[in-house]
């Protein structure tokens, strides 16, 4: 019998029906009393006036003169004690203001002195005299971390303030409460206690009836103590002689000690854990994500076996986390489904959403009238799965606009205008986000109409996972909830808050909020925490994360009172957690039938090893349990080999095809293909580009083309003429003199030929300053006289080349950086802003210097600006050429030339285009597929590297 059914029954045993409504019975939680109503009332035969049936909380409040308050109530209300003793802003007092107020809390529920708890310590010394000297170190090592770095004068000095502040906050604080009728729970359940041992509590119940408690703080235990010897209350204790008689079991711990104090109305238990038929499963599997679909797979295991009925069934998610896959992994039969836990808000994706309108509303900047927003937070919201309820593709085009055009800075409104022609309609939801809310006020009239908006189309959408859905506006109305709460304290405290900080206290106040769902209890299929179990029973129980860390928690206490001192003064500590989480766990399985456990098989940073309570279980209850039938298995997710294979790009079928069309190539074609082939053909045939990227700092690429830009400007004017040693010295007075003038118009040439927005500001600035130093160190290193031939020039070849028997036509390009002429040598000069390296041929001769360089990518340098000699000669049969490069890192090496010892000769420029006919042969080779580089050293700055899994 459940033991709900079982307390109905000695209602009903023990009551005559006129009397039930003078019957109080209270439960651990509002559920146990939901359960058991319908029991009850399944077993009358005709209506009754029903007794009272409350939970612990409801207790609280029926018997105390006080009404409990929120939690940000309370915490508005501790501050504005505290703020009166010390100086700190509410943003920060926020998070550890709820970590003083559930101390204050726990103070009361264990009855604790406060005078002696908060005692003014004079000197240090005294704690030797008040605790044993374990809990001196102890002390020491808990103010360590807010006390380091200070003298010990210092230590003391701050070790005594913040105690005396604490128990003169307490004091006031309870004080201001008691004004306004309001309370935190312990002090409510703390005057419950003193009016009963005053006798001045008014009962209008013939018996208060308490059922079903095991862990009881000490007013609990005191106001029980005294109803029960007052012949006020009786006791029913839910337990199972297994833990309850084995002492080394710590489920059993505190039902054990409430036996000994309270007299209860059953002292003796079933021994249902060992003696009744039982089937437990236990089941190891590899990661969070693997349990969830293990969980799916037992349940449509059950379903198929006949043996699932939703009501009877429950699954337990100590790790609160697994919620939404739990809910996708469900089997489709499961039509109904109640969930009955807390959930963190700060998990759902519109805790991520607020999170993105805060930095948006951070980030916006008034450019004259036009309010503009960062791209960042632009990009990201309308990226955000909310937005995906209207117009997505319109969406994805404003993102790709956004970075084609790197604009940092968005006009939203504008820019979906000028994309969206066809419609010049702008989405609602668009002029809902992009707009200023400032004030408080504006901020929370804002998220509401964009809240609203979204619950509004998740209602109407028909896709996707119904329960999901369910989930979804749930903790939007909880949002809502918290939102109207926190501005209704805020104006009614009279708290004057920036934007800034209200968004802070906002986002502190979400990120602590855990969601109860609300639902039909006793209908469909039940998913809780741990917690929510108590006092149900079912016959076929799923509990998740069955692993240290996760259940039982381990020991964690976030609290200003040091553990030894909570252990002292008989607060609970984690130990007491532990035994907690045992008998929940135990009295869960005591009354089931079929029991299944799963735990995570990865030991990591998320995850520890199997729970003990599945070792217990293994070696103590399975193996001295006839009635027990156990199992363990571990369950390996089929996975396909995850092995990166050679990728090999025939040049057959449409890519010969494609390959067969190129008429040209660049120098950056066959730089490529040196490099990689498959680069070559993801680029030169497949088509494929980089994702593009806003650029709000300078790119290489943007920097060196600002460099190029200008010394093209001040070069240009000489173009044919004789560079003179006094025209490099008026270049160099203009960039002195007239640089920000000379940047800005390069600029704006570099922004109109890119479609791109720069902003110079910050590190840009830096860079702008860091182009005209090396400009400048360029001019003094100016070999003049020497004529200027040509500036950022496209130089051109049409080669006839025999390619697979038939001669083809190529036409070979590329840009040179600056073409001039000195001592009759024309000059091909390429300007390199990074690392660069020129080789010549030396001692070793043609034949392994173009080895080199057609096969090494650390030689692209030398490749490079030989393909640009020797297209240049081919088109400029006469003169003398010689090409190098000039290191704006290395401006001390001057010009470094492919050939020091002349000029490239006839035999120089066939050497090279033999070779390079080699390579253009083995590009159009049908038979030589494209593949990846064998040198990793190659992919450092491959756009495509997340392709081929390098």
């Amino acid at each position: 019998m459940k033991f709900l059914e079982y307390i109905a029954n000695e209602v009903i045993t023990r009551y005559a029906p006129g009397e039930l409504e003078k019957l109080c019975i209270v439960f651990p939680s509002r559920r146990a009393g939901t359960y058991f109503k319908k029991y009850l009332a399944s077993k009358l035969e005709n209506p009754v006036w029903s007794p009272a049936v409350l939970g612990i909380e409801d207790f609280a409040q029926r018997f105390s003169p006080y009404i409990i308050a929120d939690t940000v109530t309370l915490v508005f209300e501790l501050y504005a004690v505290y703020s009166r003793l010390a100086d700190e802003s509410f943003d920060d007092f926020y998070p550890w203001g709820e970590m003083l107020l559930r101390d204050f809390d726990s103070v009361d529920k264990y009855i604790v002195d406060p005078a002696l708890l908060f005692k003014t310590i004079k000197d240090l010394k005294e704690i030797d005299k008040l605790f044993p000297a374990e809990l001196h170190e102890e002390f020491r090592k808990f103010w360590g971390a807010i006390l380091e770095g200070a003298d010990p004068d210092g230590v003391k000095d701050s070790f005594v303030k913040i105690w005396e502040i604490m128990g003169q906050v307490y004091t006031e604080f309870k004080a201001a409460l008691s004004v306004k009728g309001i309370a935190y729970e312990g002090m409510a359940f703390r005057k419950i206690y003193e009016d009963i041992r005053a006798s001045s509590l008014e009962i209008n119940y013939t018996k208060i009836i308490f059922a079903g408690f095991n862990s009881l703080n000490k007013c609990e235990e005191e106001i029980i103590k005294m109803l029960v010897k007052s012949g006020k209350a009786e006791v029913y204790w839910d337990a199972d002689e297994y833990y309850y008689g084995n002492k080394s079991l710590e489920a059993g711990k505190f039902i054990r000690s409430n036996v000994k104090k309270i007299d209860g109305m059953n002292t003796t238990f079933e021994n249902n854990l060992a003696g009744a038929e039982k089937n437990i499963s236990v089941y190891g599997t590899p990661l969070n994500l693997g349990i969830a679909k293990a969980l799916g797979d037992r349940l449509n295991q059950a379903i198929q076996e006949d043996i699932f009925t939703p009501e009877n069934s429950v699954v337990v998610l100590p790790d609160e986390n697994l919620l939404l896959p739990v809910l996708y992994s469900l089997p489709e039969g499961i039509k109904e489904l109640n969930v009955t836990m807390g959930f963190p808000f700060r998990a759902t994706p519109l805790y991520n959403f607020v999170l993105l309108l805060k930095n948006l509303q951070s980030n916006k900047r008034l450019f004259g009238d036009d309010l503009k927003f960062y791209h960042k937070n632009v990009v990201r919201i309308l990226l955000h799965p909310y937005m995906k309820f209207q117009s997505p593709a319109l969406f994805f085009d404003i993102v790709s606009e956004i970075k084609k055009r790197n604009i940092t800075y968005v006009d939203i409104h504008t820019l979906f205008q000028e994309v969206n022609k066809l419609n010049g309609t702008i989405p609602e939801i668009i002029n809902l986000i992009f707009s200023a809310a400032d004030r408080t006020g504006d901020i929370h009239a804002y998220l509401q109409r964009v809240v609203y908006s979204i619950s509004d189309r998740i209602q109407a959408d028909s896709s996707g996972v119904n329960n999901y859905k369910v989930f979804q506006l749930e903790y939007i109305y909880n949002f809502l909830s918290k939102l109207n709460l926190l501005n209704e304290v805020i104006i009614k405290q009279g708290v004057e808050m920036s934007s800034v900080i209200f968004w802070r206290v906002l986002m502190r106040v979400l990120s602590s909020v855990r969601i109860s769902f609300t639902g039909e209890p006793l209908k469909g299929f039940q998913i809780m925490g741990l917690l929510e179990t108590r006092c149900l029973d079912f016959d076929n129980v799923f509990i998740l994360s069955m692993n240290e860390g996760t259940l039982p928690k381990g020991s964690s206490y976030n609290s200003f009172i040091p553990y030894s001192l909570r252990k002292t003064f008989g607060m609970p500590t984690f130990e007491d957690d532990d035994a907690m989480s045992a008998y929940y766990f135990y009295r869960l399985l005591q009354r089931a039938k079929n029991v299944s456990l799963f735990y995570n098989t990865e030991i990591g940073e998320d995850s520890n090893e199997k729970s003990r309570f599945i070792l217990q279980l293994e070696h103590e209850l399975a193996k001295s349990s006839p009635a027990v039938t156990y199992s363990h298995k571990i369950l390996s997710p089929k996975l396909e080999s995850t092995a990166v294979k050679d990728i090999r790009v025939e040049k057959s079928g449409t890519v010969l095809d494609s390959l067969n069309k190129i008429i040209t190539l660049s120098t950056s074609d066959l730089s490529s293909y040196i490099n990689c082939t498959l680069q070559f053909y993801l680029k030169k045939i497949a088509r494929l580009s980089e994702e593009e990227e806003v650029e709000e700092i300078f790119s290489s690429a943007a920097f060196g083309s600002l460099f190029h830009g200008i010394m093209q400007n001040l070069l240009t004017p000489y173009i044919s003429k004789t560079v003179k040693t006094e025209d490099i010295e008026e270049m160099m007075k203009r960039i002195e003199g007239d640089y920000d003038t000379l940047f800005a118009e390069v600029l704006e040439d570099e922004i109109s030929l890119r479609s791109m927005d720069f902003g110079v500001i910050g590190r840009n600035a830096l860079y702008r300053t860091v182009i005209q130093k090396l400009v400048i160190k360029v001019l003094k290193h100016e070999d003049a006289p020497f004529i200027v031939l040509g500036l950022e020039d496209t130089v051109e070849y049409d080669r006839s080349i025999t390619l697979n028997g038939i001669e083809r036509k190529l036409k070979l390009k590329g840009r040179i950086d600056r073409l001039d002429k000195k001592d009759s040598i024309t000059r091909i000069i390429d300007y390199k802003s990074g690392k660069a390296k020129m080789i010549n041929w030396g001692y070793k001769g043609f034949e392994h210097y173009f080895e080199e360089i057609f096969t090494k990518p650390e030689k692209a340098h030398s490749f490079q600006t030989f393909f640009y000699a020797y297209v240049y000669s081919r088109q400029n049969l006469e003169g003398l050429i010689n090409a190098g490069i000039l290191s704006l890192r290395e401006l001390g090496k001057g010009l470094q030339l492919l050939k020091n010892d002349g000029p490239l000769d006839a035999d120089n420029i066939n050497a090279f285009e033999s070779r390079l006919d080699k390579l253009i042969a083995e590009i159009f080779d049908a038979a030589i597929p494209f593949t990846k580089t064998d040198n990793p050293n190659h992919c450092e700055y491959c756009p495509f590297i997340n392709l081929c899994f390098r």
